[in-house]
């Protein structure tokens, strides 16, 4: 399924599905999704949150998604190879309270450290690409309900 271009977990879009519903603000649901994944701003304003309530209380929403990498040059690091790293880098008594992800795309490399790394107390990701921007967030609501007992950064 695709929200704002980005692929969401039928698990995500129940969990959003039913705890967003009936919320109004989106400073609420800010505060919502705060609580349950530990991200500070999921929503910019209003409009994203309806239009995430409108399209998850459908049943389907297939858009492709272009190819990127041939588009833009675009290539993301796979889930695997980010916890290679991630678990290279703890095997060297490397345990950060800070990630910095300047290129975040999809949120591998954020998932692999909020996997391998349980000192993290903040997670910064940048992507200019507004759909994987998107992506990542769903990844990090996933990791959180599959992992509910991580401490969130």
């Amino acid at each position: 399924m695709k929200v704002f271009e980005a692929n969401i977990s039928y698990e995500v879009s129940d969990y959003l599905n039913s705890n967003l519903k009936n919320i109004i603000s989106f400073e609420l649901a800010n505060q919502k999704v705060y609580d349950a994944c530990g991200i500070i701003h999921f929503f910019d304003n209003n409009e994203e949150l309806e239009t995430l309530k409108e399209i998850i209380s459908e049943t389907q929403n297939i858009v492709e998604e272009p190819d990127r990498a041939t588009e833009y040059g675009d290539f993301q690091t796979n889930l695997d190879l980010a916890n290679n790293v991630t678990v290279y880098l703890k095997a060297k008594d490397i345990s950060p309270e800070i990630v910095i992800e300047p290129t975040c795309g999809k949120g591998n490399f954020i998932i692999a450290s909020l996997q391998n790394f349980t000192n993290i107390e903040k997670v910064f990701g940048v992507e200019i690409y507004k759909p994987y921007v998107w992506e990542t967030k769903f990844n990090i609501v996933k990791f959180f309900l599959e992992n509910p007992d991580n401490i969130k950064p």
